[in-house]
């Protein structure tokens, strides 16, 4: 019973070469973006974010700041700012300049340390606090990574292994941090998610004015 009800909402998420082409037909898109679109839904995974956050994504092809402009030439605002990796704003003159100027040096080599990491590093280590002691950093590489990388922390210092998790938080798309992300779009796509025994515990998130007990704002 429990597998044919994941069953049922994956079959209900799952999209169909007809539901692709009514929105693509019904999308409110410029022509250029209808083609681009077009040739991106022959080559990518339909079960990308962008088909889940919209009916029909834009097409993106130049920001700066908090401006998004499609192939269309149409702006939009932007409140995603990238998953948070844009906080400072898209094309950011500042750091595109730095960035140009390390791609002439080094742009990656393996996990050795290099001297911008060092400098990177001391200055995370600077401005996280840490209560008795100090701090030492492990880069990621994704969001998802930077989670892993807390939860084996986690445990492995302080030698304890439950994790607890609200209903609805997402943590990320690794099948490690998806165990933590009580999202249940995501687990009907995905379940099983291995392994069983995580050690982890939901509960619900204490939001008065939605309560998940069905409780009027006290």
């Amino acid at each position: 019973m429990f597998n044919s009800r994941f069953e049922e909402q994956r079959e209900r998420l799952r999209l169909t070469p007809e539901e692709i082409k009514r929105r693509l037909a019904s999308t409110p898109f410029g022509e250029k973006a209808k083609s681009w679109a077009r040739r991106w839904l022959e080559v990518e995974s339909h079960g990308q974010v962008g088909l889940a956050l919209f009916n029909l994504p834009p097409i993106v092809e130049r920001a700066e700041n908090d401006i998004l402009v499609d192939v269309d030439g149409k702006e939009y605002v932007d409140l995603l700012a990238g998953f948070s990796v844009s906080a400072l704003g898209e094309c950011n003159r500042e750091i595109t300049e730095v960035i140009q100027k390390q791609a002439t040096k080094l742009v990656h080599y393996f996990d050795l340390p290099h001297p911008e990491r060092i400098k990177l590093a001391e200055k995370l280590v600077q401005i996280v606090p840490i209560k008795g002691g100090k701090a030492r950093v492990a880069f990621g590489v994704t969001g998802s990574d930077a989670v892993e990388l807390a939860i084996r922390a986690a445990r492995y210092y302080t030698g304890r292994p439950f994790i607890l998790t609200a209903f609805g938080d997402y943590h990320g798309v690794t099948y490690g941090t998806m165990s933590l992300t009580g999202k249940g779009g995501m687990w009907a796509y995905f379940y099983p998610i291995p392994p069983q025994d995580t050690a982890v515990g939901y509960f619900p998130f204490p939001y008065p004015y939605q309560c998940p007990f069905g409780r009027p704002p006290e």
